[in-house]
């Protein structure tokens, strides 16, 4: 009985200990909060500040504006993933941008706090289907804001969408941003990354050079999306930033606490991020759009000619989409103009890596 109270008093003081630290990280969370509630309040009285819903396409599809002026050009961010939006922590990155674009985030059908408003029902997204989404967002914009044009700002997977909405309704924009931009499908681009990585195991671990080796030798060998095993695409994508992040690389914690200390974050945005994890029931309720994003996608076939300028920005240590590729596409690009921009010592999304810099390439376009 003696040691059972022991025991007892033993476990209340390890709970009253783990309760102690809950409280104070969330103390230091909504303290964090609501200093950057600060740092990031638009200050002018023609700003705006405004997250809303509105009805397109048959849907309540949300949507982010901020901007010191209403009166300035548009620029709508089409976030990667698929389905990975950033509207929760994009003043983090785009705050300076703001002074002189209305800045226009949006999460994309079938994911984030679009996939809440509407019933968590989205079956067979298609590219097309989000391509119209986006030009009744471009209509919307031009109306409310009274412009004739927009900017278009893809990252990753949303440089594919923001290439083919670009590309089929050149009237409607005025200038195309690609950051890490994609040129062929997702697919060949993870083995180019990969046999990249492999180079640089080989002279150091050799049981994940092999282990690399015989996981790109399958991905060789599949031709389409039936055959592509999720297993290996995620240790390739493992054991490649393994070996090519750089330190610049904003971490998956850094990330996450970006985003917990975001004021714009909800739950909705932390209930999503905790569905992207289950990486196989994601891919299998996204089929058709994956299919098109991992083996569909080929900007060559698009041809390289623009109406409109095209700028690109790449992490100069990009592990996930080789920008090596979007170079030689850029060196065959045909535009009123073009500019090709590589941020050192970032990767992937070097708009969290170096937002500052990222901020300045950006505005440097049209000045």
């Amino acid at each position: 009985m003696e040691m059972l109270k022991k025991i007892m008093k033993i476990a209340g003081i390890i709970l009253a200990v783990l309760v102690g630290i809950i409280v104070i990280f969330a103390i230091v969370i909504f303290t964090i909060r609501a200093v950057n509630g600060s740092k990031y309040k638009i200050k002018s009285s023609d700003g705006i500040d405004e997250s809303q819903y509105i009805e397109i396409n048959g849907i309540q599809q949300y949507i982010n504006i901020r901007g010191e002026d209403t009166s300035n050009p548009v620029m709508i961010f089409v976030h990667g993933g698929p389905a990975s939006p950033m509207g929760y922590v994009a003043p983090y990155y785009q705050q300076p941008i703001e002074e002189k674009f209305t800045v226009i985030n949006y999460d994309q059908r079938g994911c984030g706090r679009t996939y809440y408003a509407n019933g968590k029902s989205f079956e067979n997204l298609t590219v097309e289907q989000l391509e119209r989404d986006l030009d009744a967002i471009v209509d919307y914009a031009c109306e409310r804001f009274g412009q004739d044009k927009v900017v278009i700002m893809g990252h990753s997977w949303g440089t594919i969408l923001g290439t083919v909405y670009a590309k089929n309704h050149p009237g409607k924009v005025s200038a195309y941003i690609g950051v890490s931009q994609c040129i062929s499908n997702l697919f060949d681009g993870k083995i180019v990354i990969g046999e990249k990585a492999l180079a640089v195991a080989s002279s150091k671990n050799k049981k994940d050079a092999e282990e690399l080796e015989a996981t790109l030798s399958r991905m060789r060998d599949v031709s389409d999306y039936d055959d592509m095993s999720i297993d290996d695409l995620m240790t390739a994508a493992s054991l490649s930033s393994k070996y090519l992040a750089c330190e610049g690389e904003m971490s998956s914690m850094g990330q996450m606490w970006t985003g917990l200390t975001s004021p714009q974050m909800n739950m909705q945005d932390v209930g999503w991020f905790m569905q992207m994890t289950n990486t196989s029931e994601f891919f299998a309720s996204q089929r058709a759009l994956m299919e098109y994003a991992f083996f569909g996608f080929d900007l060559n076939e698009m041809g390289s000619e623009y109406e409109f300028p095209v700028y690109y920005i790449a992490g100069s240590d990009d592990c996930a989409v080789p920008q090596e590729l979007a170079k030689e596409y850029y060196d065959t690009v045909t535009a009123p103009d073009k500019e090709f921009v590589t941020v050192e010592n970032t990767g992937h999304s070097m708009f969290m890596d170096n937002p500052e810099e990222f901020s300045r390439v950006v505005l440097s376009f049209f000045e």
